[in-house]
């Protein structure tokens, strides 16, 4: 009866193992789910040029607003530099050529042409796993999932 009695306690520990263990791994494996961050560049410059460095992992872009640092401004080129939608970093640099273009705004167009468009803020889809990453690029980070 003794032998029954040990060999319940074994096969009863040997089931909690493994129950913890399965719950580990199901927390390794949530750690890898995306999450939506607003990320601004306010002591960093990121640019649509320098972006892939900055980022050196996989993320998928959102949204963002460019920075409004021409030589000339006023409200009709502010307006237009908001509606830029920053989904396609490619386009994004052709509608912001244009507008400089439009404006005659040549040395900011030549700055554009050498460093790329500078970007304000971005919100990207990223991995949970490269959260840490993102606190090194000295950027403000806001979680918005």
């Amino acid at each position: 009866m003794k032998k029954y009695g040990v060999l319940f306690v074994f096969l009863f520990l040997c089931l909690i193992s493994i129950v913890n263990a399965a719950s580990y791994e199901g927390n390794l494996s949530s750690s890898k789910e995306e999450v939506l961050v607003e990320l601004s560049f306010h002591h960093t410059t990121v640019t649509t040029k320098n972006i892939d460095e900055k980022l050196p992992f996989p993320y998928k872009l959102r949204g963002g607003k460019v920075k409004q640092n021409l030589q000339f401004i006023d409200a009709a080129i502010q307006q237009q530099l908001n509606q830029i939608n920053i989904l396609n970093i490619e386009e994004t640099e052709k509608d912001y050529k244009k507008i400089l273009e439009r404006y005659v705004l040549y040395d900011d167009l030549e700055k554009i042409n050498r460093i790329g468009v500078p970007l304000e803020k971005i919100t990207i889809l990223v991995s949970s796993q490269y959260l840490t990453q993102l606190q090194q690029i000295g950027c403000t980070i806001r979680y918005l999932s």
